[in-house]
């Protein structure tokens, strides 16, 4: 998956990235997988806790190893969308 179709897919059931900034202002990429669809995840009933997003930051694109913060330096605020990340780590926890 190249990374545009990464992040056409965010919110969506498989792999998705997702681009923002972390709790310092600074550039920050993460590798997304979820179990299902956004906001799918209230009807599952399972004995046992699933985890249904899990979260993974990235700094090179995993299919052409470009550094993701400076191969976008110019376009991080354009390419955010808020309520994909499964913890927005702001404020930083203690």
């Amino acid at each position: 998956m190249g990374f545009q179709a990464g992040y056409d897919a965010a919110g969506l059931r498989g792999h998705a990235y997702l681009v923002h900034r972390n709790y310092l202002g600074a550039p920050a990429f993460t590798s997304q997988y979820r179990a299902v669809e956004k906001g799918a995840g209230d009807d599952i009933n399972c004995s046992e806790p699933v985890s249904i997003v899990s979260d993974l930051r990235i700094n090179y694109c995993p299919t052409c190893g470009a550094n993701l913060a400076k191969f976008y330096a110019k376009r991080i605020d354009e390419l955010y969308r808020s309520g994909f990340l499964l913890s927005e780590d702001w404020p930083p926890a203690d």
